[in-house]
């Protein structure tokens, strides 16, 4: 969380220079492509098309709650030296988009990583050490339960159509198809990754 709030709080001064940039955020992200990934089926297009709405709904986008963002922060994007310093990496991914994305991508991860534990659990233990690590250096970016809440589920919904789009043939196993199945299915069934009243707590 603090390495995260060092991030927000440096990106917040600091201006993208005119010229050429990445298309617009939520275009830069998968649930547009949802056709394409998964051709004929209407029950997930359906599905991802909600979710787009609902983050374009609940997540500010005015210009001061969007800057360049890693959009893509978990543990293993980022360093750990003799010191116990923390250093992102894996910038590849980096966009200019809402702060806000940035808050639901490291809860998304603790979460989705112990699926044999109870979400809630997880999420309560992960969010209290890092809310106040990031709390301790910057502002929390608007949005709260609603927006972290809709960006999980694009997250969710992102990596079903990125497999497909992006992952080729014959990198198919039996574990990968299982997990896309599954990424499919809870898009689908508008399962939530964290209750919301988790969320509403923290």
């Amino acid at each position: 969380g603090r390495l995260l709030g060092r991030m927000q709080a440096h990106a917040r001064g600091w201006r993208l220079a005119p010229g050429r940039r990445r298309d617009g955020w939520l275009d830069h992200r998968a649930v547009e492509r949802a056709p394409e990934a998964l051709p004929g089926d209407t029950a997930f297009h359906e599905a991802a098309a909600e979710v787009a709405a609902r983050v374009r709904a609940a997540v500010p986008t005015p210009t001061e709650h969007v800057g360049l963002i890693h959009a893509d922060l978990h543990a293993w994007n980022v360093l750990v030296d003799e010191d116990e310093g923390l250093t992102a990496i894996d910038f590849d991914d980096a966009v200019i988009g809402p702060y806000l994305y940035d808050l639901a991508m490291p809860l998304y991860y603790a979460v989705t990583t112990r699926r044999d534990e109870d979400p809630s659990e997880v999420a309560d233990a992960f969010l209290t050490p890092f809310l106040a690590g990031f709390d301790a250096v910057a502002p929390r970016p608007p949005g709260g339960a609603a927006g972290i809440a809709a960006l999980l589920a694009m997250r969710q919904c992102d990596l079903a159509i990125f497999v497909h789009l992006e992952v080729p043939s014959e990198r198919w196993d039996d574990h990968l198809t299982v997990a896309a199945r599954r990424l499919r299915d809870r898009t689908v069934a508008r399962a939530e990754v964290v209750p919301i009243d988790v969320l509403e707590r923290h």
